[in-house]
């Protein structure tokens, strides 16, 4: 677990390197994933989108508050799995809502897609 002031940086620093996300939400009844970036943070939420040069819409906007945070990177992953990781994402941070709603944000390697 990390701390929500940990996750809040974690996602200013996608949002100020502009980095590609895949996110990934998962409910008990609901999964949804789209590719895009993280346009807003706030200590209170933030939005995730496809921008409109894409051509298609799609907007998620996230309450944190009460949510509880887990943050992984490749680089502490089993050896075994380690290099497959490495090639289609940096790391992932999960963002755990009261609800039992789990949103993954994945900032992918694009340089080795």
């Amino acid at each position: 677990m990390i701390s929500p002031a940990e996750a809040v940086l974690l996602l200013k620093g996608l949002k100020e390197k502009t980095s590609l996300i895949r996110v990934t939400l998962a409910a008990p009844a609901l999964k949804f994933a789209f590719e895009g970036f993280v346009t807003d943070v706030s200590d209170a939420e933030v939005l995730l989108m496809i921008p409109p040069r894409f051509k298609i819409s799609c907007a998620m906007n996230i309450q944190l508050e009460g949510a509880r945070f887990e943050y992984g990177d490749t680089r502490e992953a089993p050896e075994a799995i380690r290099e497959s990781l490495a090639q289609k994402f940096s790391s992932a941070l999960t963002i755990l809502l009261p609800n039992k709603t789990h949103v993954v944000i994945t900032e992918l390697n694009v340089s080795k897609r």
